[in-house]
């Protein structure tokens, strides 16, 4: 979350406030579907050095090492993030939920760094 919050400064990614289409999610102009990594131009972090780091909001829910549980696929698990179904509540970094382990979804999936 310090990531997308540009080290707790802001609310979404790209800054303090909502901005519609910013991200893949509630607003965007294009069909309600995932988007290639990185497509959403405006979808990055504000501020150095998070500037380089893409679809930290919106376009799928990434799933985070936080479950209420160690015993099994039923455990509740977090997800943050948002995804391309989400609208500005839902889009914020400090915006979560959770969902079974063994949930599947296509507005549920990883995101992956690399340096």
């Amino acid at each position: 979350m310090d990531a997308c919050t540009n080290g707790g400064a802001t609310a979404f990614p790209y800054g303090g406030s909502y901005v519609a289409g910013a991200c893949n999610g509630g607003g965007y102009a294009h069909p309600a579907a995932s988007k290639a990594v990185g497509s959403v131009a405006g979808c990055h972090g504000a501020a150095s050095p998070f500037t380089a780091i893409v679809d930290m909001s919106g376009n799928v829910a990434e799933w985070e090492d936080a479950c209420a549980g160690a015993t099994g696929a039923g455990d509740l698990c977090r997800r943050r993030g948002g995804s391309f179904a989400d609208g500005p509540t839902g889009l914020r970094c400090d915006a979560d939920d959770g969902a079974a382990r063994d949930a599947t979804s296509d507005t549920t999936g990883f995101r992956c760094c690399s340096g």
